[in-house]
């Protein structure tokens, strides 16, 4: 039960910590190109349809949600407590996140947005899978991260698993086909196969999109390791 809870822990602040990556590189070179006014055209005016409220999730979960996991490291069978409290909350921050990111993400497959963030990934001597794109899809996967560590916690369980089935989040499944775009999948939320508990995504490209949807698969099942 511990190893579970201790992982959970382990992967919050990696994932806290690739939020700051992101915040650090990318939208400050951006926001600096703002103030000299080197930013092209394409990019003018857009921080909030690029970014949406990525600080704001960075600093929810770095001032307030690691800290109340923390709480019950050594008390595991409770960390429900943590997603019951904060869910209203939750579904706000990454509603809001995901819509705008559904609304906007053409924005940053413009040559002149993929020519201006790759240079600032290259100047900060970045890998491949810290480009952009990733970064602003960690969001979306941390979501499908939570429901697979809380089904972990629920099989290591022996105590109170009715406060823990309280914090799991909606299910996930992925929509891999979009009418109209190759290039655009979706997130649903539920069972229900409604347009309603839908969030399409576009990735820059289709074999983006593919990588894409075949990770958030195997987060969901269970088939990627959470760190």
């Amino acid at each position: 039960m511990r190893e579970p809870m201790h992982e959970l822990i382990r992967s919050e602040k990696d994932y806290i910590e690739d939020l700051r990556k992101c915040i650090e590189v990318y939208i400050s070179e951006f926001d600096e190109a703002g103030t000299a006014h080197t930013l092209p055209n394409v990019l003018r005016g857009r921080r909030k349809e690029i970014f949406g409220n990525y600080e704001k999730i960075y600093a929810f979960h770095a001032e307030k949600f690691l800290h109340e996991l923390s709480k019950y490291e050594d008390d595991p069978e409770e960390v429900g407590c943590s997603f019951t409290v904060w869910v209203d909350y939750l579904n706000e921050l990454y509603t809001d996140y995901c819509v705008n990111m559904e609304q906007n993400h053409d924005i940053i497959t413009l040559p002149e947005a993929i020519q201006f963030f790759s240079a600032i990934r290259e100047k900060h001597k970045l890998e491949n899978n810290n480009d952009l794109n990733s970064m602003l899809i960690k969001p979306v996967q941390r979501c499908t991260r939570y429901q697979l560590m809380m089904d972990q916690l629920l099989k290591n369980c022996t105590g109170n698993l009715d406060e823990i089935r309280l914090g799991v989040l909606a299910d996930v499944s992925v929509v891999e086909h979009v009418e109209g775009d190759p290039g655009r999948f979706g997130l649903r939320v539920g069972t229900a196969a409604s347009n309603e508990n839908r969030t399409d995504l576009k990735a820059s490209k289709e074999e983006v999109k593919v990588i894409w949807v075949k990770r958030v698969r195997e987060l969901t099942q269970g088939l990627l390791p959470l760190s």
